[in-house]
């Protein structure tokens, strides 16, 4: 994620930051983490959220795997590549991934379930298989601030 796509996590931080204080969520989106799915496979998600208990158990195994991660993708990504981050998320034990497309305004939706979505627009993206409540429209993700 780049400096032009920090809105996305502006607006991501704002409304996350509405709903834990609503509801009994306990935790955090943190940016750009080094996660470890296992020993030997690394990756570092534009956004992730870390439960209170994984953040503080961090200190004790760096081995604490996300309910939900985010990527953000630019133009100069590689689908193949993309694809097989999705693969060793769910792998990993990830349980909801959204991949983030600003240009195309559109978001995908993996499951450890299976299930897949694709929204758009005013459609909800939901991420409530790993955080309840999390609930919130690309329109609201993808919203430019105004200067």
């Amino acid at each position: 994620m780049d400096i032009s796509q920090f809105y996305i996590w502006v607006n991501l931080k704002r409304f996350f930051q509405k709903l834990t204080a609503n509801t009994l969520n306990e935790g955090n989106l943190v940016t750009e983490p080094d996660i470890f799915l296992t020993t030997e496979k690394h990756r570092r998600p534009d956004i992730a959220y870390f439960t209170d208990t994984q953040l503080l158990n961090g200190k004790k195994s760096k081995i604490q795997i996300p309910a939900f991660v985010i990527e953000v993708i630019s133009p100069s990504d590689n689908a193949i590549k993309v694809r097989k981050k999705v693969n060793e998320y769910l792998e990993g034990g990830v349980q909801v991934i959204w991949n983030v497309y600003p240009d195309d305004k559109t978001i995908d939706i993996y499951e450890i379930s299976g299930k897949i979505t694709s929204c758009r627009g005013n459609q909800m993206c939901s991420a409530e298989a790993a955080i309840p409540g999390f609930l919130i429209s690309v329109d609201d993700i993808l919203k430019v601030p105004e200067a």
